[in-house]
């Protein structure tokens, strides 16, 4: 389904994956994360808030998915994908020797991240890691150059 709304997206509004940052909290994170590794495209990037999710992943996504896997296969390459981990050092959901590991893999699949810890901060989100996220968002989805 989300490669549906890519294509469309691409089609209907101009606006192509290179335009795209997933983004989650939590459980939320390991969707994007899973979801951002496994698409055929490289997206503009990709922001995790409390989350662990990559420790989590299958050995083998294109195994998990089956039948839902995209006709081309799923590729676990995550070569040039901008990632922005922004995590709470007194979370006790996600531990952050899980996240620092989580992280290493990220890095590992050929993701370019930032890990981002911030102290007295637990599952939660903070102000400062909206600003970082704002200004991640900016770095990642510059003012479009199409004609108006």
């Amino acid at each position: 389904e989300l490669l549906d709304l890519l294509a469309w997206q691409s089609q209907e509004a101009d606006l192509g994956p290179e335009r795209v940052v997933l983004a989650g909290f939590s459980m939320g994170g390991i969707v994007a994360a899973w979801t951002a590794l496994g698409l055929p495209c490289r997206l503009a990037g990709l922001l995790l808030f409390g989350t662990d999710g990559v420790k989590k992943f299958p050995a083998s996504l294109e195994a998990m998915l089956g039948d839902a896997a995209p006709a081309g296969g799923v590729s676990e390459d995550g070569t040039g994908l901008s990632v922005l981990q922004c995590h709470g050092l007194d979370d006790q959901l996600c531990r952050v020797d899980a996240v620092r590991s989580s992280v290493g893999m990220l890095r590992e699949l050929g993701c370019d991240v930032v890990l981002s810890e911030h102290e007295g901060v637990g599952h939660a989100l903070c102000p400062e890691m909206l600003r970082e996220a704002r200004a991640f968002l900016a770095r990642q989805l510059p003012p479009s150059t199409l004609p108006a």
